[in-house]
């Protein structure tokens, strides 16, 4: 008996985007034609003049080396968001057309013209398209399951409702307790769309479940990763006789990259002095007349290779702040910030005296956030890795508070800074300075240290509530009776 072939949701997305591509490379040919004969010889050519089959074959050629390039460069948009995806697109198309223009030119000199105006045409009907599909696709919401043990599951969880994308479903907790998952695990992991394992889930839960959701059931498998594991990241194949191996590269940066990063440095710190000196002065002013205390405030921070430096910042908090306190982290309503300390703070004017020690070389213009002295000790205790944050200068602005929020953990930050060591590019940092100017308008991104409430009073903030059963629990809404009789017992 034949088995029926059975295709998943994603499947058929993929399958309709790449019919669009023929469709609209065909379309797209035809209308650059067209127009391209109609500027060059004032007619337009019948579609009986028109030899089809050589139309056909070079829409095919253009359809396959779109797809193979998209395939080389991932660019599907269910994949990523809609602009990275066209990004890439409209890359692919130039190579595409580059490529075509080389070879068609030698035979037609008007084929220029008709290639750009191809390209233009092509790249707004697949924005168009490419928008449809986009809608159509994340209508439906994915069902999310996370996999880990019960406090990293429900943080976990808990990010994806503060996030709050709307084609996003929290829809099961699955917890690892001793080592061991629950025993229908596997039957309700196939009513997920995708899976999130977090960072503590055992090694064999984590190998098991990867090859399970991966290569049986093509469900989207994602990782909170370890530290190692962004190690892994860009590793280089090799082969010792028979054997695969995998090269890893150091947390650190070559010659050429510090000689480029000091440079790029060198000049960001010059701009953005002479730029910000008004703005510095009127600052530092303000606050001066404020309490009467210095606009400055200088601290000891820690820099690369664990060196103590003083840092530059604005005072935003009222003078002696930890004259009582103590060495304590900022919180989201912290009583020590003055008024004009909560403005600087929100718009990052209070981080501009930092140029100085970035032109003077103790810091960088990218880079991991210097911390203190007290906190690094404490943040090494619990968690070794976290020096390897120091292989690189510490910066003004960082990956993970570009991406990250102000009150996000050390160890979540930890990770987001040795990803940038590992990944690290001018590109890069140039990505993270227009990510640093986005997170200034995001109030949440400025938010001091909270305490999280409990998971069952979370939820009950985003009309959800847990079922809780063997070894997981399942995110259902809560009912309207249930609402109406919470109401009361509020009143």
């Amino acid at each position: 008996m034949k088995r029926k072939l059975s295709l998943t949701r994603k499947a058929k997305f993929q399958i309709l985007e790449t019919i669009c591509f023929f469709c609209l490379s065909l379309l797209s040919f035809l209308s650059g034609y067209f127009i391209t004969h109609f500027i060059f010889f004032q007619d337009v050519p019948l579609f009986n003049e028109i030899d089809w089959w050589i139309v056909i074959l070079i829409t095919l050629f253009n359809t396959f080396f779109i797809l193979l390039l998209d395939s080389l460069f991932k660019t599907s948009i269910l994949k990523r968001g809609f602009f990275d995806g066209m990004k890439r697109s409209i890359f692919t198309t130039a190579i595409i057309n580059l490529l075509s223009y080389f070879v068609l030119s030698l035979f037609d000199k008007s084929v220029g013209w008709y290639l750009l105006l191809e390209s233009i045409l092509f790249i707004c009907m697949l924005s168009i398209t490419r928008l449809i599909i986009r809608a159509i696709y994340f209508r439906k919401k994915r069902n999310i399951g996370i996999v880990g043990p019960r406090e990293q599951a429900e943080q976990l969880a808990k990010k994806f409702f503060i996030e709050n994308k709307k084609y996003r479903n929290v829809a099961f907790l699955f917890f690892e307790e001793d080592g061991l998952l629950g025993d229908d695990i596997y039957t309700e992991i196939k009513q997920c769309d995708d899976i999130y394992l977090t960072c503590d889930l055992t090694e064999y839960n984590k190998s098991k479940m990867i090859m399970y959701c991966a290569a049986k059931k093509d469900i989207d498998i994602h990782i909170v990763p370890q530290i190692y594991e962004i190690g892994i990241l860009d590793s280089l194949e090799g082969e010792v006789d028979d054997v695969v191996t995998l090269e890893i590269s150091s947390f650190h940066l070559t010659l050429g990259q510090r000689f480029i990063k000091r440079f790029f440095d060198i000049f960001c710190s010059i701009v953005g002095l002479l730029i910000f000196w008004p703005l510095m002065l009127i600052t530092a002013i303000i606050i001066k007349c404020q309490d009467g205390g210095s606009p400055i405030f200088a601290q000891e921070r820690i820099t690369k290779d664990n060196k103590p430096f003083m840092l530059y910042k604005f005072r935003t908090m009222i003078i002696d702040a930890e004259k009582d306190t103590g060495a304590v982290l900022a919180s989201s309503n912290d009583k020590r910030i003055t008024k004009f300390g909560k403005i600087i703070r929100a718009t990052r004017i209070d981080e501009l005296p930092q140029l100085w020690n970035v032109l003077k070389g103790e810091m960088s213009f990218i880079g991991p956030r210097p911390e203190r002295r007290i906190f690094v000790d404490e943040f090494l205790r619990e968690t070794s890795s976290y020096k390897y944050r120091m292989n690189v200068k510490a910066g003004i602005a960082g990956l993970a508070q570009a991406r990250g929020n102000y009150d996000t953990n050390y160890r979540d930050k930890l990770r987001w800074d040795l990803l940038y060591i590992k990944k690290y590019s001018l590109l890069l940092d140039i990505k993270i300075i227009f990510w640093t100017l986005k997170a200034i308008l995001d109030k949440n991104s400025a938010r001091g240290v909270s305490n999280d409430l409990p998971i069952e009073e979370f939820l009950n903030h985003f009309g959800k509530k847990l079922e809780i059963g063997p070894k997981k629990a399942k995110v259902i809404d809560i009912s309207i009776d249930e609402i109406k009789t919470k109401e009361k017992i509020s009143a």
